[in-house]
């Protein structure tokens, strides 16, 4: 039943639904198919990057995620309303 709810949280999670296809196929196999370690890992990425500053100096809101993922080719992350 836990797995099943970690499961259900990870998909609405902002920064895995934004993920291409393989890079969440990816994670999970990482985590060896247990959805609460991917859960987890998301929020300790949620926590650790809070407001970093960019190149140019400016702070930016998970900056340091927003590059992994456009590396990745993924979507820009949109701020959470």
């Amino acid at each position: 039943m836990t797995e099943f709810a970690a499961f259900h949280l990870c998909e609405n999670h902002l920064i895995f639904s934004q993920l291409p296809p393989h890079a969440r196929k990816n994670l999970v196999e990482r985590c060896c198919g247990n959805w609460k370690k991917v859960l987890r890992f998301l929020q300790s990425v949620e926590q650790s990057t809070g407001t970093v500053n960019t190149s140019a100096g400016n702070p930016s809101q998970m900056g340091f995620l927003r590059a992994i993922m456009e590396d990745q080719g993924g979507a820009p992350l949109r701020k959470r309303h």
